[in-house]
């Protein structure tokens, strides 16, 4: 009794994990990191945000495309990513699509991860069975060898579900 009590409490856990992560990343589904650029004293993160997107990738972004704009951490010794919400979807698409210009110039544009997700994609690139894993519309995928794509949630058992 006490067992099965353990158990249901467990999945339930596990249940709020899932939906906290699903919400906070849906929260996300409109924001953009931009990495490499580097910080200027009372700079205007939105101008700059602008200034790069139009030079380096050729977007116009609008001010009134843009919801908020900012700094965040990041990592010792390298410049401050800068976290950029958009209005909607067709806006960030419309950024993401240039990904690949920007990294020729020594940027690059991100999703806005949630941890978990993150720790997963970390995980699935880790494992030898995996060729590449991304994040793309709200949820992880993986490429196992020989082509065959899934999608993973972070409770996945990884080789469990590559078997099947």
């Amino acid at each position: 009794m006490l067992n099965d009590r353990v158990d249901n409490a467990e999945i339930i856990a596990r249940d709020a994990q899932k939906r906290s992560n699903y919400n906070e990343q849906y929260s996300r589904k409109n924001n953009v990191k931009l990495h490499g650029i580097p910080e200027a004293d009372a700079e205007n993160t939105s101008d700059t945000v602008q200034k790069v997107l139009k030079d380096v990738a050729q977007v116009d972004l609008h001010p009134e495309e843009i919801l908020a704009v900012h700094r965040i951490s990041g990592r010792p010794n390298e410049h401050r990513p800068i976290l950029l919400k958009v209005k909607n979807t067709e806006v960030k698409a419309r950024i993401m699509r240039k990904r690949s210009v920007v990294k020729r110039s020594g940027k690059r544009l991100t999703d806005d991860v949630t941890r978990l997700n993150s720790k997963l994609i970390q995980e699935l690139n880790g494992c030898d069975e995996i060729e590449q894993a991304w994040y793309f519309n709200g949820n992880v995928y993986g490429k196992v060898k020989g082509g065959r794509r899934l999608q993973f949630d972070i409770f996945d058992n990884i080789q469990d579900k590559i078997k099947r």
